[in-house]
């Protein structure tokens, strides 16, 4: 008796089981591939916040003229003060606060780098602000006379 020869294309139990394998395999890399590229995106808009951050509080600075008001008149002449603001750079509360920025008087650098009667200021930038802070962006202002 001749039995007819039925030839069925499929894919063995084998074939499918490597196939899922390789397939979870790259599914892993790109996942991966996912969350580094999210934390770059998450550093690369903390420093641009952090550069906009710091020209605005250097361009407060020296809009308060504090020379034609005197030593007494500037806030962080005795003390430094701190500022919070939100993940978009709003001043904020600290309980709500992302970034935390101290400003205070610095010692000034090499006499030949810098005028006696220029005031330097630091502004150190903590985010996010958590104690103790991961992260930290140190800046100087120099307030020259008006």
């Amino acid at each position: 008796m001749n039995s007819p020869q039925t030839s069925r294309k499929a894919f063995t139990l084998v074939e499918v089981v490597l196939g899922l394998g390789v397939i979870s395999f790259c599914l892993t890399i790109l996942m991966g591939l996912f969350a580094a590229g999210l934390l770059s995106s998450k550093r690369s808009h903390d420093d641009t916040q952090l550069a906009t951050l710091t020209w605005s509080v250097a361009n407060e600075l020296r809009a308060t003229n504090a020379y034609e008001l005197g030593a007494s008149a500037i806030p962080w002449a005795l003390k430094p003060y701190t500022n919070f603001y939100d993940v978009e750079g709003q001043v904020t509360t600290q309980a709500a606060a992302y970034y935390t920025c101290n400003i205070g008087p610095s010692p000034a650098p090499a006499a030949s780098f810098v005028p006696a009667n220029v005031q330097v200021v630091r502004l150190v930038f903590t985010y996010p602000n958590v104690v103790p802070a991961p992260y930290t962006n140190i800046a100087y202002v120099f307030l020259p006379p008006s």
